[in-house]
């Protein structure tokens, strides 16, 4: 992790980390400590972190199950909900296969204590036979038992069939009946059967479950995603001429119509008008549009007349119509009106 978060501050990725203190140990297990530098918000640094570095990962899961023989795309909830079926069912059919195990042992169990009460006559009918066939149905007859009983009992080695106890016989008896109904109990009641299912779940998670590795605090409130801080736009005042022996500014968006590119001035747009202490010399041109302050320059035609300004003397001196010109200025269109 350390290493990711190098490669990002040198990548230029992460900004605002002075340096990396690694605390880990085997007590505590990973642990850093990223110091900042001065001016730099942790929330912002810390969503960085979040989107550049390992300290937190997403990843997407296709859920592709089989239920009831058929392929679909599930769900965590829905997901879940089948898990939980799953597991309802599974311990539903191993409920009925220890039941039935239990039942078939008990059967012979029974079997097994009526021939203890009467080992050495159930000896001697085993040995007067000549056959086993001839045996079973014997004992069958006798002792009124099933020929399951019948051939558990025949295939008994004499050694293990002296060695039963009938105080040993009638314990197991009784502890199988138990369990016989506890399994059915459990088969016969559904709010059983889910309480047995979670009590199993439970006992895996407590023996195979890991502790988390974060720590969730109510206090943390959750830090609103970084964003770049709100800088103005640039405003640009492109120049423009309204009429001659006149230079205006505009801005961007100006309803004169100024473009982002280039000024210029659209038909019809209201017009700007500079008396002569206003006026500026063009570079371009090196036409003399007015004085810069009280000296220096003159105007000409009828602005001159109009706005009483001008050369000393000069108030009503109204020269002749001078021909359109156009500057070579970028962007900028200067003609004087014929």
């Amino acid at each position: 992790m350390i290493e990711k978060i190098k490669d990002a501050v040198n990548g230029k990725k992460l900004t605002g980390i002075s340096d990396i203190v690694d605390l880990t140990d085997r007590q505590h297990g990973l642990r850093l400590v990223i110091e900042l530098k001065n001016g730099f918000n942790p929330n912002a640094v810390l969503q960085q972190l979040y989107r550049y570095s390992p300290m937190e990962d997403s990843f997407g899961i296709n859920n592709v199950t089989l239920v009831d023989g058929q392929p679909q795309t599930l769900g965590l909830v829905k997901l879940l909900s089948v898990y939980v079926e799953h597991r309802i069912d599974v311990v539903r059919r191993r409920t009925s296969f220890r039941l039935g195990k239990k039942k078939d042992r008990l059967h012979l169990v029974e079997g097994l204590l009526i021939a203890i009460v009467d080992i050495d006559e159930v000896i001697q009918i085993i040995r007067s036979s000549d056959e086993v066939a001839a045996a079973r149905v014997r004992l069958m007859s006798i002792y009124d038992l099933s020929e399951i009983q019948a051939n558990y009992i025949l295939e008994l080695r004499l050694r293990q069939l002296t060695k039963y106890s009938r105080i040993e016989l009638e314990k197991e008896q009784e502890e199988l009946r138990r369990e016989i109904a506890e399994l059915e109990a459990i088969l016969g009641s559904e709010e059983r059967l889910r309480g047995l299912v979670s009590s199993e779940l439970g006992e895996i998670a407590e023996k195979y479950g890991t502790p988390r590795r974060t720590v969730l605090l109510e206090s943390e409130a959750v830090s609103p995603p970084w964003r770049p801080p709100w800088r103005p736009p640039q405003r640009q005042r492109p120049g423009r001429a309204a009429r001659p022996g006149d230079l205006g500014r505009s801005l961007l968006g100006h309803p004169d119509g100024v473009g982002p590119d280039r000024a210029h001035v659209q038909p019809g747009a209201p017009r700007r008008v500079r008396t002569a202490g206003q006026a500026r010399r063009f570079p371009y041109s090196g036409q003399d549009l007015g004085p810069r302050g009280n000296s220096g320059g003159h105007l000409t035609g009828p602005d001159a007349a109009a706005s009483g300004h001008g050369h000393a003397g000069a108030a009503a001196d109204v020269r002749p119509a001078q021909p359109r010109r156009r500057c070579s200025g970028p962007g900028l269109h200067h003609a004087a009106e014929g």
